[in-house]
């Protein structure tokens, strides 16, 4: 497997922190270029409209609330190895 794949249309990419700059810039480039996104942000109300925005034009996006230093939001409250 090479490491940029040709077509993203079949990938699930997650983006934590996306709710503001690089992670907002980054769902929505990929979203355009095919990926389908799933935003993790402690914004919820700011994932939502980029949800919006994204899915509007055509992608495919979802938005889970998330602080991604807690690692029990993280791995569902299983202890990290």
């Amino acid at each position: 497997m090479s490491a940029r794949p040709d077509n993203l249309n079949d990938l699930v990419l997650v983006i934590a922190g996306a709710s503001s700059g690089f992670g907002r810039g980054a769902a929505e480039q990929l979203a355009a270029k095919g990926a389908n996104v799933m935003l993790a942000a402690r914004r919820k109300n700011v994932l939502d409209d980029i949800v919006l925005q994204i899915n509007t034009v055509g992608g495919t996006a979802v938005a889970v609330e998330a602080d991604v230093s807690d690692p029990a939001q993280v791995t569902g409250g299983k202890p990290i190895l």
